[in-house]
């Protein structure tokens, strides 16, 4: 017989104590809505719409911290709008350090509720807290353009920002330049996230300037989830264009971190959906272990070497959160990946130049296969220029579609960072102008200030 290894349940408590302390919210859990814990700010400007939400799991405080350091900072967008929103606040009000899973909701997962079906309720039929939470913040996620979801973690691991399957928000991901992992991920099976809601579940073709991520910061009890939340809520803030990179510094001192030396793409492949309570795995798994051979048993589903074995689906298989903790019937235990690609944040000169090459920067960008066009649209809706996914402008192609992702149309802002992208060709195209016509378009647009609209048109 083969002796069965001991089974590993969840990293040990005694390694899980909380240090980071939960928030006092005081008189920033009123609102100023008429809806409580949910906070806007309208600068008067045309601009996104961009919400942050802390505490859709009450026991996830790092998120909680964010938001009430932005209010305490007086952060007001410089344009467009800014809601805040604490999320399950019933949920958080039973919050106990010795106990930190009984928080995480009143009596089901707020973050797999986000459909028009469960949302949409029959008048009298019984609502849960977390239901009817979620059916009172949907106004605001729907209002919203960009939001950035904060979370924290069942077990110690190091950070991963969750992006769906959208090449969006995988770009956007790519230009926050942290964390160090990005995960990009279809979902739960038991349930949609608020991520996934509404426009933010639509392609990209149909999106428009729709961006959501989620952020796992780390263990929900160490400090170090909160230092990553701020540094998200920064990062999100000045890439949305609600706060400029000098406010960032000036309201928000020590909240940036350093850029993520390199960035790791963790696609996934599938997942393990627990049978019931009784799962386990067969080692402390902690998360970003990769098992080398397919068919490896990494877990049971009736307790140590009981019951149904779960194996990983190919080599170089790395896990995703493994945790049992919540673990019951229809939860996910672990998601399985594999590491798409890796890019690394272009290091600039102290004249701010790029030293990558545009092959190096095009080898970052969102793979466009999917793309037959791209259209660039003046203030009239007139198509001015069409770059085609063919040889010799398919790199332009990846480009522009890279830019339009993170800035929603080619404005002045877009028009610099794609100089960048263009490396040395950009000097190229400065010395020899008509030489590439996509590049002086980009100069052009930085020299008068005037943006193009873009349009995707899908193969």
């Amino acid at each position: 017989m083969t002796a069965t290894r001991p089974a590993a349940t969840s990293t040990p408590a005694s390694a899980l104590t909380f240090t980071l302390p939960c928030p006092d919210l005081g008189p920033w859990r009123a609102g100023n809505t008429g809806t409580e814990g949910v906070w806007q700010f309208d600068s008067g400007v045309p601009g996104r719409h961009v919400l942050i939400t802390a505490l859709v799991h009450g026991n996830e405080l790092c998120g909680a911290w964010a938001l009430l350091g932005l209010l305490q900072a007086g952060v007001r967008p410089q344009q467009g709008v800014l809601t805040l929103a604490f999320c399950n606040l019933a949920a958080f009000d039973r919050f106990d350090p010795g106990n930190h899973d009984a928080s995480r909701c009143v009596a089901e997962d707020m973050n797999r509720q986000w459909s028009a079906e469960r949302l949409t309720t029959t008048p009298g039929a019984p609502l849960t807290p977390d239901l009817q939470r979620a059916i009172a913040l949907r106004p605001f996620v729907q209002q919203a353009d960009w939001l950035l979801d904060l979370h924290s973690m069942h077990e110690r691991a190091a950070p991963l920002l969750l992006t769906g399957l959208h090449p969006r928000n995988v770009a956007l991901a790519q230009a926050l330049g942290n964390p160090a992992h990005v995960v990009v991920d279809a979902g739960h099976a038991d349930g949609v996230r608020m991520r996934d809601f509404g426009r933010f579940g639509l392609p990209d073709e149909q999106a428009g300037d729709c961006r959501s991520l989620l952020i796992e910061c780390g263990f929900h009890g160490d400090l170090s989830s909160r230092d990553v939340a701020h540094d998200m809520c920064a990062r999100f803030l000045a890439t949305a264009g609600a706060l400029s990179a000098a406010d960032c510094q000036r309201l928000l001192p020590g909240w940036r971190l350093p850029d993520a030396p390199q960035q790791t793409q963790l696609t996934v492949t599938g997942a393990a959906v627990a049978q019931n309570e009784r799962f386990c795995f067969v080692e402390p798994y902690q998360g970003l272990e990769t098992i080398a051979l397919a068919g490896t048993v990494i877990g049971h589903h009736d307790g140590p070497g009981i019951g149904e074995a779960v194996t990983t689906p190919h080599d170089d298989c790395v896990l995703v959160m493994p945790s049992v903790r919540q673990a019951q019937a229809g939860v996910t235990v672990v998601r399985f990946a594999r590491a798409a690609c890796r890019t690394m944040p272009p290091t600039l000169t102290p004249d701010g130049k790029t030293t990558m090459t545009f092959a190096d920067n095009l080898a970052q960008l969102p793979p466009v296969t999917h793309l037959a066009e791209l259209q660039l649209l003046d203030p009239a809706g007139k198509v001015v220029a069409t770059i085609e996914n063919k040889p010799g402008k398919a790199g332009s192609l990846a480009v522009y579609a890279a830019l339009a992702a993170k800035h929603g149309s080619i404005d002045t802002a877009a028009a610099e960072e794609g100089l960048q992208l263009f490396a040395e060709h950009t000097e190229t195209a400065r010395t020899h102008p008509g030489s590439h016509p996509n590049i002086d378009r980009l100069l052009e647009i930085v020299a008068t200030g005037k943006a193009l609209a873009v349009k995707l048109v899908t193969a």
